[in-house]
């Protein structure tokens, strides 16, 4: 549910950002299933229209070019709402990566700020149904801000990205 994994935060995060990196810098969006969400699809493909240091790749990924993926990044962002175990963020820590990710749900059973940059958060109610997620339920709306900051620190301060990624 593309509500919940929240693509568009991240995108806003990172062209907040960007004037304040110090080298080049790229954002990849993984996502699957674009086509069956052509809404936000479409709202993606206008907000990285004029930004070519944005990457978008929407299908399947065999494992192999998953894990490619995974290893040729230098950290990985997820501002999603809500997260059940959060395994593409453990699969990347377990890679030594550092990891950006919203302090809420599931990844905070293995993400601490020693070992990744947890991002604020203010909870909300959900205002309609989101696939299976009915209106009512509580999600988390990631500062986008600080997450930028995150990202500036990362791309900016290779020691502490690298000290965060060992940990």
């Amino acid at each position: 549910v593309p509500e919940r994994k929240n693509p568009m935060a991240t995108i806003e995060a990172y062209q907040r950002a960007r004037p304040d990196f110090r080298g080049k810098t790229r954002l990849v969006v993984k996502l699957i299933n674009g086509d069956r969400e052509s809404e936000l699809l479409s709202r993606l493909r206008r907000a990285v229209a004029d930004d070519d240091s944005i990457i978008v790749i929407d299908r399947y990924l065999h494992r192999p070019e998953l894990n490619a993926l995974f290893n040729s990044v230098d950290a990985c962002v997820s501002l999603h709402r809500a997260e059940g175990f959060g395994l593409t963020l453990a699969e990347s820590m377990c890679l030594g990566k550092p990891v950006i990710a919203t302090g809420w749900s599931g990844n905070m059973d293995f993400m601490t700020p020693w070992n990744s940059v947890p991002v604020p958060y203010k909870l909300v109610q959900i205002e309609r149904d989101h696939g299976p997620y009915p209106a009512g339920q509580w999600w988390a709306d990631p500062d986008p801000d600080a997450a930028a900051a995150a990202m500036i620190r990362i791309a900016n301060e290779p020691e502490y990205a690298a000290e965060l990624g060992s940990n």
